[in-house]
């Protein structure tokens, strides 16, 4: 599985963008702040998802992306 988050920086959005996994099951991501506070919640249910960062300021926030018993973080940069 690879996930790809971009762009990265950014101004509105993200997109996630999984690709090489044949069976892909229900994940879920979650957007922090950089003390920990949750500030998103969504399932994933395609090989494609947009992030709205709108309401957002501009900074630095921790992306978790937990797909099929896999996590992986991301650093992301709103400007």
């Amino acid at each position: 599985m690879v996930i790809k988050i971009y762009p990265n920086p950014t101004t509105e959005k993200i997109t996630l963008q999984i690709s090489n996994m044949e069976n892909l099951q229900t994940g879920i991501f979650k957007l922090f702040s950089l003390t920990g506070q949750l500030l998103q919640e969504q399932p994933v249910h395609s090989t494609t998802t947009v992030v709205s960062l709108a309401g957002l300021s501009k900074g630095s926030y921790i992306l978790k992306v937990h797909i099929n018993g896999v996590t992986e973080d991301w650093k992301i940069i709103k400007n």
